[in-house]
């Protein structure tokens, strides 16, 4: 089987994206399947090739490209121009089918005539895959529609690095996300109101926030308002952050919009006790005081899960190493590409 798979971004863009395509091409490969790997942007060395950087060009070059690599399964990850290409290869190379991929949830409200539009593209696939169930059943695609959900997996570079027993951790309480969507950001504020809350009952605990973008100005604002500076890391992006996920004593997770953020996945491989809020596809990974601690997105709610895993050193051992279990035996890569493949070739995963 020939399969090209689109991307919007590649590294080095970095991004939930650009690792998920990634890990996806190898695993394809690792089926022993041709693969084309097309992105946007980034993408200037292998597996990708750049048919970027604008929207219309990349939809024309792709386009031109498929029509003559003839693939068997288009891939198509999060964007309307990568989709495109997908349904006029779709129609005009009768043996091709297509798979798109929605990775992020739209912010919540918007139902304008361009999301409309979008979504009836969508419907035009032979298959379609959410990165969770909630993100399925909200977004509206007509039951005719074949569609499924597909969790991702933690990145290979991060499951290779903490192979070991777990090592002991310090006490930092870490987040790795881009700095870009407000509602993503706004549970970065939260979880920064909700650390000076409970903070002065455990000193020495200190917030690492690992990611840029252009809201890391109101990051800044509101830990200068809370008067926090002393306890608050701001890194933005760091090349390698598999050294935060081994040595995190709390990987915090608060946000208001998430699919499934591999981010996340990446510090329950490494065995760091997560703190995330049960919003998308982290309420059906992550098993309440099992694999992690959840919580509603409310203050209340995240300063009482934060107190809760700082004062309870064996909670945080128990779901660190059971989260460690979990993704390394039922989430990897090669199933991940398998199910996406099911989709269009059996209709169901």
């Amino acid at each position: 089987m020939r399969i090209a798979l689109l991307s919007p971004y590649a590294e080095p863009v970095k991004g939930g994206i650009s690792s998920y395509t990634r890990e996806l091409v190898k695993a394809y490969r690792e089926m022993g399947l041709d693969v084309l790997a097309l992105s946007r942007l980034g993408g200037d060395g292998a597996p990708f090739e750049s048919l970027g950087p604008s929207r219309m060009g990349f939809l024309v070059r792709t386009i031109l490209r498929m029509l003559a690599w003839k693939p068997d399964l288009v891939h198509a990850h999060s964007h309307w121009y990568t989709l495109v290409p997908g349904i006029v290869a779709s129609w005009l190379l009768p043996h091709s089918k297509l798979l798109f991929t929605f990775h992020t949830p739209s912010e919540p409200g918007r139902a304008g005539w361009k999301d409309s539009l979008f979504l009836w593209l969508v419907s035009r696939s032979d298959g379609v895959a959410f990165v969770s169930g909630e993100f399925m059943e909200t977004t509206g695609l007509p039951r005719s529609v074949n569609q499924g959900v597909v969790w991702a997996a933690p990145e290979t570079a991060i499951v290779a690095r903490s192979g070991g027993a777990i090592g002991r951790r310090d006490s930092s309480i870490v987040f790795v996300g881009p700095l870009v969507w407000p509602r993503k950001v706004a549970g970065v504020l939260l979880l920064l109101e909700a650390f000076a809350q409970v903070s002065p009952s455990f000193p020495g605990w200190h917030v690492v926030i690992i990611g840029d973008g252009p809201r890391r100005v109101e990051v800044e604002r509101r830990v200068r308002e809370l008067r926090i500076e002393k306890s608050v890391l701001l890194k933005g992006f760091v090349q390698d952050v598999s050294p935060a996920f081994t040595s995190a004593g709390i990987y915090a997770h608060i946000s208001l919009q998430e699919g499934l953020p591999i981010s996340l996945l990446n510090a329950m491989a490494a065995g760091a006790p997560v703190l995330a809020t049960a919003i998308g596809g982290m309420a059906e990974v992550v098993e309440h005081r099992v694999t992690g601690y959840l919580c509603a997105p409310d203050l209340e709610s995240v300063a009482s899960g934060l107190r809760t895993m700082l004062e309870d050193a064996a909670l945080r051992s128990k779901v660190g190493a059971m989260a460690r279990d979990r993704m390394r035996r039922d989430f990897v890569w090669l199933k991940v590409a398998e199910r996406c493949v099911a989709l269009v070739t059996k209709g169901s995963v």
